[in-house]
């Protein structure tokens, strides 16, 4: 009868194991599951991470080309300006020269004269229309930060 109760004892105990095995075994699916449930949400996370790192760099790229249209368009629009400008002198002082007469020409030529005399016998010698372009000359070279001396 001891032999029974051992053989049953027996019998239950590995039984227990074997519960005590399947418990264990369900609960490792149950963490291994978890665990890829986390790895999966993990790497989302990441990849939505990923996307929005590579969307707030391509907006800065954008941002920084805008800047630089911007930029080299205020450049192109000043260069522009200035060339106009230019140009516009150019021919003021084209006009100028062709309005010279031979004896201002004379003038200026004269080497016996000194600076101050050429001026003054210069000056005195210009027309209205001729001190208007003169003026008019050198309120454009002012307006621009520009005031150069004997560029006739």
């Amino acid at each position: 009868m001891a032999l029974f109760l051992l053989a049953g004892v027996s019998c239950a105990q590995e039984q227990n194991r074997t519960r005590i095995r399947e418990q264990n075994q369900v609960q490792n699916q149950v963490q291994n599951q978890v665990q890829i449930r986390v790895q999966k949400q993990v790497q989302n996370q990441m990849m939505n991470q990923n996307q929005l790192h590579n969307q707030n760099q391509v907006m800065n790229q954008n941002q920084a080309m805008n800047k630089n249209q911007v930029k080299n368009q205020s450049q192109l629009q000043n260069q522009n300006q200035v060339n106009e400008q230019s140009q516009a002198k150019q021919q003021n002082r084209e006009r100028f020269r062709n309005s010279l007469t031979e004896e201002q020409i004379a003038i200026l030529g004269n080497k016996e004269m000194k600076q101050n005399q050429k001026h003054k016998a210069f000056v005195n010698s210009l027309t209205e229309e001729q001190r208007n372009m003169l003026q008019n000359g050198a309120n454009a070279s002012n307006s621009t930060g520009r005031n150069r001396k004997g560029q006739l």
